[in-house]
């Protein structure tokens, strides 16, 4: 969610997620009509020392049905610590550790209030995601915002391990101990199937998290509170 070490990485990938033609099996949905499932205050609760693992399917290798190259976050009291990198397109791995927590943002022109996920970019510029968590399985998705759409930027799952691959990947990334964390050391493989196919983590599933209404607030012209059927 996540939180890139360069704007080289970021750059890469947002002219990635910025060609629809790319799409492939990605999920687009339409703005104002497609919220965050996971309330603000259930952002960090959720998050915490649990690691999101995750891949694009729609490039690079992703292509070849063999899933995309595996990103790895780990999060630890309000901040989180990543390990993202596109080889197939000319980006190395890379490692970075930046702040996190749930918001929630008002929109004037909508009249709506709805969680997000805020993070601080490297160049210190504020970011949100918007995040869809299944409490049942622990998979997830993140969307990014743009033209009036949420782009699906990755999609994945939570478990309550780093992979073993994650220094291999991030040779700097700090030590498990240091973090608090422990290792699955069946996941070794670079690609996100291959991995979960040597083993499919101990999936964190929190369905206390996971919002059954919609987690959106309406307002009326004056202000006041409207109640809207349910679009989660």
């Amino acid at each position: 969610m996540f939180n890139l070490k360069t704007l080289t990485i970021a750059a890469t990938l947002a002219g990635v997620l910025a060609t629809p033609a790319m799409a492939g099996n990605r999920d687009v949905q339409k703005h104002g009509k497609f919220f965050q499932n996971v309330q603000a205050e259930h952002v960090a609760p959720l998050f915490n020392r649990t690691a999101y693992v995750s891949h694009i399917d729609y490039v690079g290798v992703g292509k070849k049905k063999k899933g995309g190259e595996v990103t790895i976050v780990w999060f630890k009291d309000g901040i989180s610590y990543l390990c993202m990198g596109f080889p197939s397109l000319g980006t190395p791995y890379g490692y970075g550790a930046h702040p996190f927590k749930g918001t929630v943002v008002h929109n004037k022109k909508m009249a709506v209030e709805y969680p997000l996920v805020e993070y601080i970019n490297p160049d210190s510029s504020i970011g949100h995601n918007l995040f869809r968590y299944d409490g049942v399985t622990g998979e997830t998705s993140t969307y990014w915002y743009q033209k009036n759409r949420w782009w699906e930027a990755d999609s994945g799952h939570l478990q309550s391990e780093l992979p073993a691959v994650t220094w291999d990947l991030c040779p700097d990334f700090p030590s498990a101990k240091s973090l608090g964390a422990r290792v699955n050391t069946k996941q070794t493989a670079p690609l996100y199937n291959d991995l979960i196919a040597q083993d499919p983590g101990k999936r964190v599933l929190k369905p206390q998290y996971e919002a059954k209404e919609e987690t959106a607030v309406w307002f009326d012209y004056e202000g006041n509170v409207q109640t809207r059927k349910s679009k989660n």
